[in-house]
């Protein structure tokens, strides 16, 4: 069973890291299946909608990651290097996996594993998400000009 103690443990951020690296590992074939990260992205944010309040640290970053994932899979931004892929991938994956160092069914304790590894992934490609809102604002702002024209 999980208590304080055996939580605190499981929070070394060595384990962590291994975790992060066996489903970034994993994010290559996902990268090459169209399907496969729309599939993924759908249940992510299915996942964060329905966790909200648990998702507080992270929200706003998750949500920018499935929608940069999302561009990067129509082919309308591709701005991404392969690690930064791979580090978004794996964090997705591991945030969908029921079954991680903390499972998800634990009320109240499943999901702070998951927001341990998607901030980890987030601070990882934080650049990357800058540039990205940078691009995404950019085509805001023509696409506002243009309604003007």
């Amino acid at each position: 069973m999980f208590n304080k103690k055996n939580i605190k443990e499981k929070f070394d951020s060595k384990k962590f890291e291994k975790e992060n690296k066996k489903y970034q590992n994993r994010a290559s074939a996902y990268l090459e299946d169209e399907s496969k990260i729309q599939t993924l992205i759908q249940k992510g944010m299915k996942i964060s909608q329905n966790n909200k309040g648990a998702l507080t640290d992270v929200w706003d970053n998750l949500q920018v990651l499935f929608e940069m994932m999302n561009c990067w899979r129509k082919g309308e931004y591709r701005e991404i290097p392969k690690k930064s892929l791979l580090a978004i991938v794996g964090a997705i994956l591991y945030f969908v996996s029921p079954i991680d160092l903390i499972p998800d069914v634990i009320l109240g304790l499943g999901l702070i594993d998951d927001v341990a590894i998607v901030s980890l992934a987030i601070k990882q490609v934080s650049s990357d998400i800058e540039k990205f809102k940078e691009w995404r604002n950019e085509l805001d702002n023509e696409d506002n000009v243009s309604n003007f024209e």
